[in-house]
């Protein structure tokens, strides 16, 4: 019953210190850490809701891959993360399961395959793969890829979402990724037969660290909204027809 209790008491806690500084007028400061691979989009709602609790905001949005979110969390630059998993175990991390999704191949709506609802993956043997190392899942990435015989080791390399977006954009190239990246009208998205890999999106805090009134609120924000529209399980695409 600890994890329950100690949860209800944060939460009392965190409520107590929002009332508190809604009556002051204080400044709501928030410093929160996203996994480079997580959408923004996912959480506008909640920091527009954050903006009519506090007439006064201060929020710093921190990116990192695995390891820097976790220092950052250790250090306290950051108060709150959103992020896949982390893959270290660090015993005052808490972490809440957001949503479930599974990965896809994104491409240029114009590309020959785009019009797919499912890819064969002999179908793509001479693309260009656009791979994402700060990824927390791409090595699994890799591996599924590779377990059909494809050359993923070859291509570009890069470092950011939007560099994936600028490349795809213009054709260069395929990218095997989660179903929230964020996707313009420009490119699509569709599984690939025979591959199977998801991942779950979780909101990290620190246990027993004083937060803020506002990553109080964001906390239960999140921990309390409806993931369901963005949740899907990984899908297995093996010999069905689309």
């Amino acid at each position: 019953m600890y994890p329950l209790l100690k949860q209800c008491y944060e939460s009392a806690l965190g409520a107590k210190s929002l009332t508190s500084s809604l009556k002051s007028g204080e400044i709501g400061t928030l410093k929160l850490a996203l996994s480079r691979t997580i959408n923004l989009r996912l959480l506008t709602s909640h920091l527009s809701e954050l903006s009519r609790l506090f007439s006064r905001l201060d929020v710093k949005l921190l990116r990192g891959t695995a390891s820097e979110i976790v220092e950052l969390l250790k250090t306290g630059e950051a108060e709150l993360a959103v992020a896949a998993e982390l893959g270290q175990s660090w015993e005052r991390l808490d972490r809440s399961a957001l949503f479930t999704e599974e990965f896809g191949l994104m491409l240029n709506a114009k590309h020959p395959l785009a019009a797919h609802s499912v890819i064969e993956a002999d179908d793509l043997r001479q693309e260009v793969w656009l791979r994402r190392p700060y990824c927390e899942h791409y090595e699994q990435a890799r591996s599924v890829i590779r377990s059909h015989e494809l050359a993923v080791d070859h291509g570009y390399e890069l470092t950011s979402e939007c560099d994936l977006v600028t490349l795809l954009e213009v054709g260069l190239g395929v990218a095997f990724v989660p179903r929230s990246v964020s996707r313009p009208e420009t490119l699509k998205q569709a599984p690939v037969k025979g591959t199977e890999l998801g991942r779950s999106i979780y909101l990290y805090a620190v246990a027993g660290r004083q937060r803020t009134a506002a990553a109080s609120a964001v906390l239960k924000m999140l921990r309390a909204a409806d993931w369901s529209r963005h949740s899907r399980s990984p899908r297995v695409c093996d010999n069905q027809n689309p």
